[in-house]
């Protein structure tokens, strides 16, 4: 298979896992049921500074998930700072929208504001749930496995193909030039095993739509794996169509960004 062949490294290792598509949703919504069962306070960083993201309840994540959005807004008209909750491995009310793609749920949680909250609202058992600690919702998040991809929600749902939910994320400030995964753990294993000069170890989420794009026009070979679909044409408009909202809002290559005259990609890293 000629575009296997010819794939980066991270971009290898985002197609043994893209074999795996079809589990994600079942895993990520099983993985709910372990992890978030309850809500629990935010906690203090070390530094005694900002409050730590408060942990959200399985039944938040799940509105955020399946819907419907007007739950997703009562739940956080109870609990604010829940724009910025957190599961335990950091995936956000907006990461887990981009499982199936919820655009009205993405654009409510980053649309969500302090004084939307009910002011009546008296929980015991939460008391960081309140408008002093609210924050809006941050697009540029990432989750923080110890061991997996810390990606953003726009990478979820680029990698997804969930064309309307990017645009929500890309129109509230969603950064398309950050790394689509922010742990380098995958490009570091993969450059070692197939090391070379001329291959960038990290990526965008422009240069994922471009190699997906690029399966598409494989010959119609779908090698040994099941699930390549890429040759459907409804995935192959989407990932067109992702790549053209890319490019409207500034996307580059992840090539094109480091080398760029200015290099603004470190300041980026560093404002964020």
């Amino acid at each position: 298979n000629k575009a296997k062949h010819e794939m980066s490294p991270p971009m290898r290792h985002l197609h043994r896992r893209r074999r795996r598509q079809p589990r994600l949703a079942l895993g990520l919504v099983l993985w709910a049921v372990v992890s978030c069962a309850t809500a629990l306070d935010g906690d203090t960083d070390d530094d005694g500074g900002t409050p730590s993201p408060p942990r959200v309840s399985f039944e938040f994540l799940d509105a955020c998930t399946h819907g419907p959005t007007d739950r997703v807004v009562e739940l956080l008209h109870r609990h604010p700072t829940w724009t910025r909750g957190t599961s335990s491995d950091g995936e956000t009310c907006l990461h887990v929208a981009g499982i199936y793609g919820q655009a009205a749920v993405t654009r409510a949680v980053l649309e969500f504001r302090s004084d939307e909250a009910d002011p009546d609202n008296d929980n015991d058992d939460d008391n960081n749930d309140d408008s002093t600690n609210f924050l809006p919702a941050d697009p540029n998040v990432r989750t923080t496995y110890d061991q997996g991809l810390r990606m953003t929600p726009l990478a979820w749902n680029v990698y997804a193909g969930h064309v309307e939910t990017a645009r929500v994320l890309l129109e509230h400030g969603a950064d398309p030039n950050l790394d689509f995964d922010g742990s380098r753990a995958a490009g570091t294993a993969a450059a070692a095993s197939d090391a070379s000069d001329t291959v960038p170890t990290q990526i965008t989420c422009l240069d994922v739509v471009q190699q997906m794009l690029s399966y598409s026009g494989d010959d119609n070979d779908s090698g040994d794996d099941p699930n390549h679909n890429n040759n459907n044409p409804h995935n192959v408009d989407k990932f067109r169509l992702l790549e053209e909202l890319l490019l409207a809002h500034g996307a580059k290559t992840f090539r094109d960004w480091t080398t760029a005259t200015s290099n603004p990609r470190q300041q980026r890293e560093q404002e964020l």
